[in-house]
């Protein structure tokens, strides 16, 4: 008798369960979300990092830009614009072998590195670029917000691509700005020019410089030490041509702390070939 009653009450169970189940299975999903959620984990805010739309890989392909696609998929809230790092290598070192392809072993070795970030640059050796609107110097002031290439709050979601032209030997204001690239209906409210923050070890001073072919000076702290002056014309000046690389990340704040910065992965923006005339 017993036993039957075990079994009646088996199947009543199975019956309640079987008609309960999805709400049973609600049920526990729900709890276990609510455990996880309470248990303190953080969250943090994220940033993508822009897409590399030309390659510019080879320094002798006389390129005179770096072109991006803008990150329009990041999150507004935290998304504000971008920070350029680049590092100047000398191509015609001859005391260290293989020093023309330096560039390609920092790329190799950043690339490398798991969870590669902005301090992985500042390890070797990458200086900030700076941006600002003014062209003028006498009106020129430096400025070391974040982020140094800020976009506009209205083409922060758009899709377009972004140039930094490069070109030496342009008139002043014509070369050494970022701009929307191929896309007629969109532009920066101001145009955004792009220069290294020089600090110079002879005149202890720092100025603002471009990538002109005269706009390196042999105390240059931004120039690598590996340069074999000697081989350049007694009054240490002579021409010369030099290989920059250049890396971009996103940027932005957390909304919930203000105070902290939010970087993206860097990415290889490209390697470029640069003439220069040393001045003493």
């Amino acid at each position: 008798m017993s036993l039957l009653i075990l079994l009646n009450n088996k199947i009543n169970f199975i019956a309640v369960f079987r008609k309960n189940g999805y709400i049973i299975f609600i049920f526990f999903i729900a709890f276990f979300s609510f455990l996880i959620g309470s248990c303190g984990l953080p969250t943090y805010p994220y940033l993508y990092a822009p897409e590399i739309a030309e390659t510019r890989t080879n320094p002798e392909n006389n390129d005179y830009d770096l072109i991006f696609n803008n990150a329009s998929d990041n999150n507004t809230n935290i998304f504000s614009g971008y920070e350029v790092y680049y590092k100047i290598y000398d191509p015609l070192d001859s005391a260290t072998a293989g020093a023309a392809t330096e560039y390609i072993t920092d790329r190799n070795n950043i690339t490398a590195i798991t969870g590669a970030n902005r301090n992985t640059l500042i390890s070797k050796d990458f200086n900030r670029l700076f941006f600002t609107t003014t062209i003028d110097d006498t009106s020129f002031l430096h400025n070391e917000s974040f982020p140094s290439f800020q976009i506009t709050q209205s083409l922060l979601d758009e899709e377009f691509k972004i140039r930094l032209l490069m070109q030496q030997g342009l008139s002043a204001g014509q070369s050494f700005f970022a701009a929307v690239w191929g896309n007629s209906s969109l532009s920066f409210p101001e145009t955004q020019y792009f220069y290294r923050w020089v600090y110079n070890e002879f005149e202890h001073t720092s100025k603002r410089k471009f990538f002109n072919n005269d706009d390196f000076n042999i105390y240059d702290n931004d120039l690598p030490d590996s340069i074999d002056y000697s081989s350049l014309e007694e009054s240490l000046t002579g021409d010369y041509y030099l290989y920059i690389t250049f890396y971009i990340f996103s940027y932005g704040r957390d909304p919930d702390d203000i105070t902290k910065s939010v970087y993206s992965s860097p990415v290889y923006l490209g390697t470029l070939k640069f003439d220069c005339i040393f001045e003493n």
